[in-house]
């Protein structure tokens, strides 16, 4: 995900000042922002955080200058070497996110944002003589700082970047073939993952 890291910098930097431009420029009669009521919107784009994947949510406004947010992420990779490996991931995240700039419209600018994160992972791997299946799910909590964009009346561009920090408690599991179900480890490990996260949606306000 090292290229959607670097074109998430460079959107949002390249962006900002056309966004603001755009804003500043004095408009003729009466331009709605946002349709009546609570503000929410669905929203499409790549994840890359603890888990990687392509990420739908649903953002609803809460009041004034927050909002609720929850998305889905799922990813699959293989590869072949001596033996065929396969990973799922797929995040399931609920965070809750505090607008800064409150002479922005609504879910618009800069924000805020913390949340939990459901994560889960399955690893196989195999050859013609033997085989390796594995599954471990966590929790995680969730920080980031990002910005919101409007892209006219309806659409958005939301992208967020780190500093994200991420705790979880994970319990393996390696698949038994005689009892051919997942058997969980005895022992539950503390996994912790920090550095830079980033995530890059289009949205839709409803």
């Amino acid at each position: 995900m090292k290229h959607v890291l670097i074109a998430s910098v460079a959107v949002l930097f390249g962006l900002a000042p056309v966004v603001g431009q755009a804003q500043s420029e004095p408009s003729v009669g009466p331009v709605q922002t946002t349709p009546a009521g609570k503000a929410h919107a669905l929203k499409l784009g790549l994840l890359g955080n603890w888990n990687r994947g392509v990420m739908l949510s649903y953002e609803r406004q809460l009041g004034a200058h927050s909002s609720l947010q929850g998305g889905v992420a799922y990813w699959k990779s293989s590869y072949r070497g001596f033996t065929r490996t396969n990973l799922h991931e797929i995040s399931v995240e609920l965070t809750y996110r505090r607008y800064l700039q409150s002479s922005k419209p609504v879910l618009i600018g800069w924000y805020a944002a913390g949340g939990v994160v459901y994560l889960g992972n399955s690893f196989s791997r195999g050859s013609a003589s033997s085989s390796e299946d594995w599954y471990h799910d966590g929790q995680a909590l969730k920080l980031n700082i990002g910005r919101q964009f409007q892209l006219g009346q309806r659409f958005t561009f939301d992208i967020n970047l780190g500093p994200s920090m991420a705790f979880a408690v994970i319990r393996p599991y390696k698949y038994d073939p005689q009892l051919q179900s997942y058997q969980p480890a005895e022992r539950k490990k503390l996994v912790t993952n920090t550095g830079l996260a980033a995530a890059l949606q289009f949205g839709y306000r409803l």
